[in-house]
Order: C-alpha cells, then structure tokens, then sequence
C-alpha cells in the first residue's frame, strides 16, 4: 500500500488569498459581480438597492449593506450566511474551493478565479436633498421633547430625497418621514445618517465612520454629568433637560478607550444608560465587562420604557424630569472607581472596579483587593484579609480556611492564635521568657498557609511543637504534631527549692532526694549521697518514661519525629 505523506495546509485568511483573490470568494457566496454600484442584497429579502461594494482604508474589499444589517470581507459573509464562528467559516471556505478534505458538504456556485480586480477605494457618496421641516415632522420630535432648536444645534434636518452614488434612492412622503443627521464635510463628501423613523426594520442609512460618536461635537468643554446612550435621539432628549450626552454610531459599538480617558477629565460623572431590552442589556454588560469609572443605569421595567426618548413620549415632561431628578440623586450616591470608604475594622479602602451592586472590587493600603457589595461597603463591613489583626503579626488571608464556624472558633484558627501569641504578646512573653527567643515563619504569618499546613499534618488530641525537629523557629520545617502526654513529658521538671541543683533534685535532711512528675503525679525516686547520683537515676526514669510514650504512640509517630527523640534521648 502506497502511503500518502501529504499534510493538510493551515487554514488562514492569508494562505485563501494566496490561492484565489478576494472577489473570486465574495462573487461565490453572493451570487452577485463585484463591481462599483447598488445592489439588492442577496443575505436578505431587499425590494430595492441597498448594498455596494467598496475598499476601506486597509485596502480591504467590504461589502456594505447601507440598511445597518451587514458589513464585512467575505470571510464575514460567509460566517453571516451560514451562522458560523471565524474558524468554522475558514474551514468552508477551504473545503468549497477544495483546499483540504472535509465531510461538510460543498456548496454549490461558480468559481471565478479570474473575477476582475475591485479598484474603487472611496466611501459610499450619500447626498440629500432637504426641506423644511413640516408640522407634523416637528411633532412627532416634540412627542420626545426635542425642539426645532434642539435639532438645528444636532444638525438633524429633514430630507426629501435621498441620492446613493449619484443615484435616487428613496423619496419622503406626507407619511413616511425621513431625518438626516449631518456628520461633516471631508474631501468634498458629506457625511449623513439617515433616518427612517416609520420603519420597523432597517431604520438607519449611513456612510459615517463606524468610530464618528453622535452628539459629540455638542459637547462642553468641561461639566458635571455625561450620559453616553445608544441613539441621537436619546442625546437631543436629554438635552432638552439640560443634561449633556453622545451616543456611538452603533448600538454594538462604544467609545474608544482614549475618547473615554479624556472624557474622564472633563465630566465629573459619567453614566452609561443604554435600552431596558434585551440587546441594550447585554452590550451594557459587555461594556461594564470592559469599562472602569462609569455609572451603569437603566429605566426599571415596571415603567414598560425602553429609553429615555420613549419615556418621555410615554410619561410627558413633568414626570421625565422627575425620573431624571431622582436617577441623579440614586447616582451621587451610587460607587464609582476611585471612591474612597472607612471600615469598621481596617482602615480606609478604594473603590479599584465596579461592575455592579454585588460585584464592587476595592483595595487596602495593606494591597489586600477584597469583592464586596455596594451596601456592606457604604456600612464599613468590608474586610482586608491582609490586615493584621493578632499581634500585629498573624493576618486571616484569602482562602478557604475559617476563623469561626457557627460561632465557634476552629481548631486551626486556635493553635495559629495560640502560637502567635506565644511569640510576640508582652503579657505571656513576661510570665514565659522563655519564648522570647522564639519566633512564627513570615508564611506562617498568613493564616491561610498555615491551616493548610495543619490540615494535612494535624492527628486528632495532638499538639504542635517546634522543639523536638528545631527550637525557636515555627515553621513547616521545624514543626510537627506529638501526643500531649509526650509534650509534657518533656517539659523541664521543676525544683522546689532549686538552689542551682540539677533537674529532678531536691535536698533535704542532709539527703539529695529524686522525683519524677508522671501524669501530673509526683513519684519519689530514692535518696542519694550526691546531687550527680540523683540526678543520675531521675535521667534514666525520664528516658524509661519517654521510651514508654514513644512505644505507645509508634504507630502514629514519624519515623523522623521517633530518630529526633532518640537522638535528644542519648
């Protein structure tokens, strides 16, 4: 058998252009010639000329539906036609015009490789000629507040006809009105958006940039608030209020990042307040996901208004001006990035993200970033997991790991305290100076660390110690867990009447006598002549003790912790 070493090519939008050119797979999946005009488009039922072709800036050839349904390359016609992501209409593509194998059926057109070369570069020519505005136009604005002097400052006028390329395209009527939004005037093409109120579908006509923002010529040089929303209309409404606002050329699109940044510098409050449907709610989500500094805002649904516009169109003014009066008071109490809060317990904290009631980020002069809710934050009943708050040592840290369950401190949390305490509370250091000497490792410090650390090396009844594997140092590596009775085992005994006699000695009636304390009892060891005898026999019944303890928990005890034993013992 013949084996085949041929390898399938990446798929890119390169490697397709290297095979045929972008005309030949825009002429495919159309089923219309490439060239310079209007045309119906073939992604939808169109009763008249909407679409052309043309190259934007990068050279790239875009087909533009002048409707608002479509605009893209052809590899965006392709995902749109048959509903697929980027990658899936790569692979398409490839497995249509046979690049690789695929079990996808191919569809069905005539391939033109040699499909003539689109030459025009420029933006579609839009021309309008208009009219004066009649009174029932000037109504149905008025029905949303908007004055003939509003709309003269937004320059919106009213059209008679409109050209496309120097083409009629759609004349007004008594009943169907139609708006121009003039954009300016660069190399001696207009910029319009056209405006097809009675529509209910494919209401806007436009050759604007996709990055021009509506209402923002209007702008202040500085203000107070600055309401970004999703239409011209809802600008010219709100302005009618006195309140300053702009909107982007697209409900699926926002402002850049440095139009946003210089903004910031120029209103003191900035709300973002797009529609109560569906597709409002979910880009203002996206938006939120992305933008730091901004209000959120939306109509509440029980007023059944999707916009500001309708609101108005719906309620009159009295009741619009008393929404908007209550909306302003709710956002200077609201939380915005840089707001500063005082807690009950760690000081001050600053407002790093907001994305929502119950989604409010802050950050602590300790660094520590906490998420909190926008009525525990106002309360003060925020905490920093980095705040030292035993001995100004020990701190809680993010984690999993409880300080109290049900009230009721955790075994964990209690020998952590207890062996921060040890080490650094004047109180207990000057009645055991002994432990002054002693000190926590700086990852013990986290309470987080060392609950870990416990939870996987704590035996039930046990009890930390660091002496027998180190001495001063608390830390995993000096640490381990041993049976209380062991603990106490070696302890240092105590000398009654010490004067300087060694451990487990006593002098008396001209005697040096030896005990032992086993189990908190005192067991007498005999008389000796000398200190070093008594001695003597109380280090071999420490040791026999020991030895017994060792026996008794073996099983439960390291072979480490046994070797660290036995060599203290020798």
């Amino acid at each position: 058998m013949e084996l085949n070493f041929d390898f399938e090519p990446k798929i890119t939008k390169d490697y397709l252009l290297s095979k045929c050119s972008e005309e030949t797979y825009m002429q495919f999946y159309l089923g219309i010639q490439v060239k310079k005009g209007l045309f119906k488009s073939p992604l939808r039922k169109d009763h008249r000329p909407t679409c052309s072709f043309y190259r934007n800036k990068s050279g790239e050839l875009i087909f533009k539906d002048f409707s608002g349904d479509f605009y893209g390359n052809f590899i965006n016609v392709v995902m749109y036609k048959y509903h697929v992501n980027y990658y899936q209409a790569l692979k398409i593509i490839a497995g249509d015009f046979g690049y690789i194998k695929t079990n996808i059926p191919k569809n069905k057109g005539t391939i033109n490789t040699k499909a003539k070369k689109f030459e025009d570069k420029g933006t579609t020519d839009i021309r309008v000629e208009i009219k004066p505005y009649t009174k029932k136009e000037l109504d149905w604005w008025n029905s949303f507040g908007i004055t003939k002097e509003i709309l003269n400052k937004y320059k919106v006028f009213s059209c008679k006809t409109i050209f496309l390329n120097g083409n009629p395209f759609i004349l007004s009527s008594k009943d169907s009105f139609i708006f121009g939004y003039y954009g300016g005037k660069k190399d001696n093409l207009e910029y319009w958006r056209i405006y097809f109120p009675k529509k209910t579908t494919y209401r806007f006509l436009t050759n604007w940039p996709s990055k021009k923002v509506q209402g923002y010529e209007q702008l202040p040089k500085k203000g107070n608030l600055l309401v970004i929303t999703k239409s011209m209309k809802d600008c010219m409404c709100l302005k009618s209020f006195g309140i300053n606002a702009i909107a982007p050329n697209s409900e699926n699109l926002f402002i850049s990042d440095n139009m946003l940044k210089d903004l910031k510098t120029r209103f003191k409050y900035i709300v973002v307040f797009y529609d109560q449907d569906r597709a409002g709610k979910i880009n203002m989500a996206k938006i939120r996901r992305n933008t730091q500094g901004c209000i959120f805002a939306v109509i509440p649904k029980h007023y059944n208004a999707k916009d500001i516009s309708d609101f108005y169109k719906i309620y009159g003014h009295d009741k619009t001006l008393e929404f908007i009066k209550e909306s302003i008071i709710k956002m200077k109490a609201s939380i915005k990035v840089g707001d500063v809060f005082n807690t009950n317990n760690y000081g001050e904290c600053t407002v790093i993200d907001y994305k929502g009631y119950n989604k409010v980020y802050v950050q602590f002069k300790t660094g520590g970033i906490t998420k909190t809710n926008s009525s525990d934050l106002k309360r003060g009943k925020v905490k920093d997991y980095l705040f030292p708050i035993i001995e100004g040592i020990g701190y809680i840290g993010k984690g999993p790991y409880k300080s109290r369950i049900n009230n009721k401190m955790t075994k964990e949390y209690a020998v952590w305290q207890g062996m921060i305490k040890r080490c650094y509370n004047s109180t207990i250091l000057e009645k055991e100076p002994s432990y002054k000497k002693c000190s926590v490792c700086k990852e013990w410090h986290n309470f987080q660390v060392f609950a870990k650390w416990f939870t996987d090396n704590y035996i039930d009844g046990f009890c930390l110690d660091k002496d027998i594997l180190g001495g001063n140092i608390y830390s995993p590596e000096y640490c381990c867990f041993i049976p209380e009775e062991l603990n106490k085992a070696l302890q240092k005994s105590i000398n009654y009447e010490n004067n300087n006699l060694p451990l487990g000695v006593q002098f008396k009636n001209g005697k040096y006598l030896s005990y032992i304390t086993i189990n908190k009892e005192i067991k007498y060891l005999g008389s000796y002549d000398s200190p070093e005898e008594a001695h003597s026999v109380y280090i071999k019944n420490k040791k026999d003790y020991i030895n017994s303890i060792i026996l008794k928990y073996k099983d439960k005890l390291s072979e480490k912790i046994i070797m660290a034993l036995n060599n203290k013992l020798i």
